[in-house]
């Protein structure tokens, strides 16, 4: 990690310590630097558009993924202890 000093205008740093919900300033120019990051990687993944061959067939690909989750399901006879996340 680098330590350095920054000059910034404190209505904007104020502004981003209300958008991030932070505690502190150097969380929010953190988290700022950080979301920049993430703009940018996502930017580029979208510059390559129409740039890659696709080959396969998207339904064969998606049957042979197994669900890796398992829906729950009541009967109806639970008590409310035995149902922890509410109504089913």
């Amino acid at each position: 990690m680098i330590e350095m000093t920054l000059k910034l205008e404190e209505e904007k740093l104020d502004s981003l310590m209300k958008i991030y919900h932070t505690k502190n300033q150097n969380e929010a120019v953190e988290k700022a630097i950080e979301e920049a990051y993430k703009k940018s990687l996502f930017q580029s993944l979208l510059n390559l558009k129409g740039k890659v061959k696709w080959e396969g067939k998207l339904e064969d690909m998606r049957s042979q993924v197994k669900p890796i989750y398992m829906p729950l399901i009541f009967t109806g006879n639970a008590e409310k202890k035995d149902r922890p996340y509410g109504k089913p």
